[in-house]
């Protein structure tokens, strides 16, 4: 915390991943808070990509503070990256000046307001979708979590992470094998041999867990 906030305090915009990206995992809200109230100076971006699958949202924080923007995205819970669509939270001021500066030159095409309006009258399918993959994820860190020689991280995205040290190589083979595509990493900020998945159906992570049982 203390070296985050000697870092933030020297920047101009504080930037915040929340699910983060590659690692999946979520700070503590009451903590997230108490840094933004010591950063009352600071434009603070929060980037919510993937908090359909988490367990909370600042989305109902933005109108206690001036200075945050939380950022969203339809591509990854809703399932259009293809569609490029995206909107903000803010307060009204940062609101104003984002939609006469930025949108107004550059607005989303009509074709993706139209999809993004049908996906949102059709949302109590998204979110049994979404509580689909949360207990997939659930089931998938519980298995792979049993095995030696790799460490699964908690997850509140709608991925998992993983370190598998000096398994990597034997951990990508069976998976290509398999024809498993995953975000290959490596070693990253001391982690090692490291790999990042996504969540699939019950038949596709059952798939992906064999593999690992094999490699390992």
């Amino acid at each position: 915390k203390d070296e985050f906030l000697n870092s933030a305090k020297q920047s101009d915009v504080v930037y915040i991943c929340s699910p983060n990206n590659p690692t999946g995992n979520q700070f503590d809200k009451q903590l997230v808070l108490e840094i933004i109230d010591m950063l009352e100076d600071k434009l603070i971006v929060v980037d919510e990509a993937y908090v359909e699958f988490a367990d909370y949202s600042l989305s109902s924080d933005v109108a206690k503070y001036n200075n945050i923007v939380i950022l969203r995205t339809l591509s990854k819970a809703f399932g259009l990256a293809g569609a490029r669509i995206g909107y903000l939270i803010s307060d009204e001021k940062f609101a104003q000046v984002f939609r006469s500066i930025i949108q107004s030159p550059y607005p989303v095409n009509s074709l993706s307001l139209t999809i993004a309006s049908m996906m949102f009258s059709n949302y109590s399918y998204i979110k049994a979708t979404i509580e689909l993959i949360k207990n997939e994820r659930k089931r998938v860190i519980d298995s792979l979590s049993k095995l030696n020689g790799i460490k699964v991280f908690n997850s509140s995205a709608n991925f998992i992470f993983m370190e598998t040290y000096d398994k990597y190589n034997a951990i990508l083979k069976e998976l290509e094998k398999g024809g498993i595509v995953v975000k290959k990493i490596g070693d990253i900020q001391g982690y090692r041999g490291c790999i990042r998945v996504t969540v699939g159906t019950k038949d596709m992570n059952d798939k992906f867990i064999k593999s690992i049982e094999k490699a390992v």
